[in-house]
């Protein structure tokens, strides 16, 4: 059985819980693992499976790593929640490995941080107080100018498969990409294969490039993968990608650039709009910019539009989006 979790009070809200769990408790479930595996192994010059000897040995050599990584991150799933279930604890956050010990052979160690609702005292007032504002009227200029400043900053982009609405716009655009990002710097963070390797990856909006750093190739083109998957899920098409090659960086590092393809080049904003006309349908279509903005009095004719630029299967990614006033 696991031992009895420690827990630590960073401070009011934050907790940080060390588990420990006996090689002996985990020994089967890591030989199953093992075993699944080699399975899936084919040996040089052999048979799926059929691994043993010489082959067994190479087959230790090379995938251990790999096995363990894979058993202490399911690992830690497991003995983290019966924890939490363990000490009645309700995480507010997803936990943040702090610390993390495992090999073959010996025990599994962790430590983890997370959040919880802080437990907290409202003062008790003897006495009435006041509150005072000073009232601000805005002017239709102000509010005109607020409006603005948020649909530049904040407005949300997401592609409409239900259908259009009055005053949409095709343009190409990567409002998701950021979340993806920070979404590949947590994994990397809690990937036991990426402990000690000192891996980044960071979006440059400025320069419209994503680059990764690391120590090998193959903990870069993991983190490649982790992006596009992570890119894949917020509906970030992999289309606006130009990847570039791998480069040396200094201290026998790798590094890699990926450009973004940001915005519709003139000649494909020629092609679409041309396109759109063509159709003959009640439907004004202008390019602004690295963008198309189409409108409509009717709203089948903008579904229409959608669904034809589809069909047509241009080679960028086309986004549809709506700046709500």
């Amino acid at each position: 059985m696991m031992k009895k979790p420690k827990l630590k009070k960073i401070n009011s809200f934050t907790k940080q819980l060390s588990v420990s769990v006996p090689w002996k408790e985990l020994k089967d479930d890591y030989q199953n693992l093992f075993d699944r595996m080699k399975s899936n192994y084919t040996p040089p010059g052999g048979r799926k499976g059929k691994v043993f000897g010489i082959h067994l040995e190479l087959f230790k050599k090379n995938y251990t790593s790999s096995i363990e990584s894979q058993f202490a991150e399911d690992s830690i799933s497991k003995y983290y929640k019966e924890a939490l279930d363990e000490l009645d604890l309700t995480p507010i956050n997803q936990g943040k490995i702090i610390d993390l010990k495992f090999k073959e052979g010996e025990d599994l160690g962790f430590d983890i941080e997370f959040e919880i609702k802080p437990d907290f005292k409202l003062p008790k007032y003897d006495k009435k107080f006041k509150i005072s504002a000073i009232k601000y009227l805005p002017t239709d200029q102000d509010l005109s100018d607020a409006l603005s400043d948020l649909q530049n900053r904040f407005s949300t982009m997401k592609e409409i498969d239900s259908g259009a609405s009055e005053g949409h716009y095709l343009l190409v655009d990567m409002q998701e990409l950021d979340n993806a990002v920070n979404m590949v710097k947590r994994d990397i963070l809690n990937r036991y294969d990426f402990k000690g390797t000192d891996s980044s990856i960071a979006l440059n909006r400025q320069e419209k490039n994503i680059k990764i750093e690391t120590s090998s190739t193959m903990q870069r083109e993991a983190v490649l993968d982790m992006l596009k998957n992570r890119s894949i899920s917020r509906k970030v098409s992999l289309k606006i990608f130009d990847i570039k090659e791998e480069e040396k960086a200094s201290g026998m590092r790798v590094r890699q650039y990926i450009e973004l393809k940001e915005g519709i080049s003139k000649e494909n904003a020629k092609k679409i709009n041309t396109l759109i006309k063509n159709w003959k349908l009640k439907a004004q279509s202008q390019i602004q910019g690295e963008q198309i903005r189409v409108t409509s009095k009717k709203i089948d004719d903008l579904q229409t539009i959608i669904g034809r630029l589809k069909e047509e299967k241009l080679t960028i990614a086309l986004q549809y989006i709506n700046f709500k006033k």
